[in-house]
């Protein structure tokens, strides 16, 4: 048989609100002292905007890449597009203006390095000995054949062309470095960032012939925080507006909207403060929780209006009005508000710690929420004058209509929502993960319009780098190390995916060719050791104060670096390519095998995907049982709680499949896209299910059982409903990707769980309720 809920929320559910009401001052006093005392945290809060925040302190990627830094040193980095908008760079006035801006460059703070087309160190013979110079400075002869000569030179050179300098002479890398202590990484990324931005709108007035465009590292992590405050300053606004006006048209009342607003408020303050005293930063990821715990608490007060308003608009005065709310809803809203905070939990097992954080601060948000709907709302609604009209109320009966045919005509009505919905899953195999960080950002983002440039014209922003160890007391010299590092380097050139490959014996070879006056055969690795080791020596002697090769080659000399830049590639495509390259090592260059990892911010975010999804796989489990075992604990029965399941677990497996079907492409949000909405879309089925068994309790049945039941339960529903759409698909609309798809995956499966609450659930609900009689 049927059981309802627990005695405290049935004979006695009213206790604890009369009690509340009979002192509201008192109720709005705990209540403030509990939001004063959580959201002094606040304070304790920061920001972290660099893109290592993304990655977990035991990722075994960031481990690889901190060893590999510990080695080669930090690539804190700017890159500066410079690009002719006719002919190419090769000419007197061009020349000049990159040689004088390379040589601004150099001025900036933090600075420790900066390698340009005009300042490259190239290797030639005089006749007399090895000679290293810039490729061209500041008063070099510019004549015409001083000109072919530099691009004849330039052309020769493997290291410069395709990484500094596009084939055509048209476009030139400007690469900086900054030596930053490791606390002030986000900090100083959005000053020196904004440092030379100031020095390119200069640039662009002097040089009005020339494109700037900036792209790196330090760029990425700026715009991760231009992102943050964008979504903070534009969404927060706009979501407040447009769920708070949806209420007012739905309840007919400024005071329960202003109600919403102070319970949404309290909700985030005390959120957040518990946040900061918890340690946890905010990111672009976690900035979104302020928007899922206005929803939420938006969807809270929502259920508690529409049923006072209800009552006060059958006549009941104030206080009646209130216990009636609560003797319909606090058992529900309790239930959706507990399975809701489990699904956002759940988040914690996320592999990466920015998804973890968002889940722990909308989860407490989610129960902050609950308690102010139900201490700050309730004592207010009694204090404040107010008349309420549910303006919804004449969709009731309509909902109703939808509901008792779904009851009269099970089968037909379960094919309708199953059919479409199994018939979308069966395309969640089409979509594949793509975490391409510079994708993070639409083309709003003057950096994501830049990396696009850089992509198009010489690729590199994604790299594999390698560190490549020689045998042992054989040290980079070593000619059978030479010999695997060069076929290593044109296997690697031969891919498709490939713009650039940069190696130490590219660097060999052409002092070798300078050494022997630059024959052509000559640009080859030497067969003796020692020649090796001096060509070595001699190029390290005659590079000028900030060009070392210390980024390039171990101080002890036993290993050395190996960078591939990419295309704009998938991260798909990039994990192939590595493996690929470890493959043919093993294969082909088993000297090198030690070092045949490519490591880099490239893979971590290639790798960080599917490492979501696998950690997330657990959290999700443990997620549905959860909430499947508080379900049954509420029901008590079995076959309700396997409904309940299925209505909300396959809308989100019906959105990924039509996701993969309209789309194809999926990053780190689709981990959380399933434990989210279990929590969420639970909300109406619970509502559902408990007004079902209302009806069945006064001895309806059938059609006649689900039509009463939506009647009564069906305003709430679709204000619901409306809310948390709107709601999501206002987030949606952020140019950070990975809140905006979260927002608009959830949005989608909130429509199509409407769907099955409205037919799936009757249906089931009439074909399975024999068994409780």
């Amino acid at each position: 048989m049927l059981v309802e809920p627990p005695v405290m929320f049935t004979d006695h559910r009213t206790r604890m609100f009369e009690i509340l009401l009979g002192k509201p001052w008192l109720s709005l006093l705990i209540a403030l002292i509990l939001v004063v005392a959580s959201s002094v945290g606040a304070g304790f809060l920061h920001f972290r905007s660099d893109e290592r925040v993304f990655f977990a302190s035991d990722n075994p990627d960031l481990a690889r890449l901190e060893t590999f830094e510990a080695r080669y040193g930090k690539d804190d980095t700017l890159l500066l597009l410079i690009e002719a908008k006719t002919g190419d760079l090769v000419t007197p006035e061009r020349l000049t203006a990159m040689a004088t801006i390379v040589d601004d460059l150099w001025t900036m703070s933090m600075v420790k390095r900066v390698d340009a087309p005009t300042n490259f160190q190239i290797a030639s013979g005089d006749g007399e000995g090895l000679v290293i110079d810039q490729l061209w400075r500041l008063g070099d002869p510019t004549d015409t054949p001083s000109l072919e000569r530099l691009r004849e030179r330039a052309q020769q050179t493997d290291l410069l062309m395709g990484r500094l300098l596009t084939e055509d002479f048209r476009t030139a890398l400007v690469a900086l470095k900054f030596r930053i202590p490791p606390d002030q990484v986000a900090q100083a990324s959005e000053g020196l960032t904004g440092e030379l931005r100031n020095h390119v709108a200069q640039w662009r007035e002097a040089y009005p012939e020339l494109t700037f465009r900036i792209s790196g590292s330090m760029a990425l992590n700026t715009t991760f925080g231009e992102a943050s405050a964008q979504d903070s300053a534009l969404l927060i606004p706009l979501m407040f507006v447009v769920l708070l006006a949806l209420l007012w048209l739905m309840v007919g009342s400024l005071v329960p909207v202003l109600i919403s607003f102070t319970v949404i408020t309290a909700a985030i303050a005390s959120a957040l403060g518990v946040g900061g005293y918890l340690g946890v930063p905010m990111t672009s990821v976690s900035v979104a929780a302020p928007f899922v715990i206005t929803i939420v608490a938006v969807c809270d007060t929502v259920h508690f209006a529409f049923a006072a308003a209800e009552a006060r608009h059958k006549g009941h005065d104030r206080r009646a009005a209130v216990i009636h709310a609560a003797k319909m809803t606090a058992w529900p809203v309790l239930l959706a508000s507990l399975t809701t905070a489990v699904g956002f939990f759940s988040l914690l097992f996320s592999d990466s710690p920015p998804f973890a954080h968002l889940g722990l601060l909308c989860g407490l948000g989610t129960v902050f929420a609950y308690i102010y709907a139900m201490t700050i709302g309730p004592a207010l609604l009694t204090l404040i004058p107010w008349k309420g009209r549910e303006a919804l109320v004449r969709f009731g009966p309509a909902i109703g209509r939808v509901a008792g045919w779904a009851a009269r005509r099970p089968f037909p009505a379960m094919l309708l929502a199953l059919i479409p919905a199994l018939g979308a899953a069966a395309f969640i195999g089409n979509n594949r993960l793509d975490d391409r960080y510079v994708h993070y950002f639409d083309e709003r983002f003057e950096f994501r319009r830049d990396a696009d440039a850089l992509n198009r014209t010489l690729g590199g922003f994604y790299t594999l780098e390698y560190d490549l160890p020689s045998p042992a007391d054989a040290g980079v010299s070593n000619p059978g190390y030479l010999t695997a590092l060069d076929r290593f380097g044109q296997w690697m050139r031969a891919q498709p995916e490939v713009t650039h490959v940069a190696n130490h014996a590219d660097r060999i070879k052409m002092v070798h060719r300078a050494m022997l006056d630059g024959a052509a055969e000559a640009y080859r690795v030497p067969a003796d050791p020692a020649i090796a080791a001096q060509l070595l020596a001699l190029y390290e002697m005659r590079l000028p104060f900030g060009m070392d090769l210390r980024e390039q080659v171990t101080a002890d000399r036993s290993a050395s670096r190996m960078t591939v830049a990419l295309k704009d590639v998938s991260t798909a495509e990039t994990l192939a390519l590595a493996n690929r390259a470890s493959a043919w090592i093993a294969r082909e260059a088993p000297l090198l095998s030690s070092g045949s990892e490519a490591t880099g911010t490239t893979t971590m975010f290639a790798h960080i995907g599917m490492r979501n999804i696998e950690n997330m796989v657990l959290g999700t489990s443990l997620e549905f049982a959860v909430v499947g075992g508080m379900l049954l604990l509420a029901f008590r029965s079995f076959w309700m709680t396997g409904v309940a399941m299925v209505a909300n677990i396959l809308p989100a497996i019906a959105a990924l499949g039509g996701w993969g079907l309209l789309v194809g492409e999926v990053g780190m949000a689709v981990a959380a896209v399933v434990a989210v909405t279990l929590g969420i879309v639970v909300d109406d089925t619970i509502h559902s299910m408990t007004a079902l068994r209302r009806a069945r309790a006064r001895g309806l049945r059938s059609a006649e059982l689900a039509r009463e039941a939506f009647t009564e339960i069906g305003p709430g529903m679709l204000a619901t409903t409306v809310c948390l759409a709107a709601g999501f698909f206002t987030l949606a609309l952020s140019g950070f990707q990975i809140n905006a798809w979260l927002g608009l995956m959830t949005g989608i499966v909130i429509v199509i769980a409407v769907i099955f609450d409205l037919l799936f659930i009757p249906a089931a609900f009439t074909l399975l309720s024999k068994k409780d009689a």
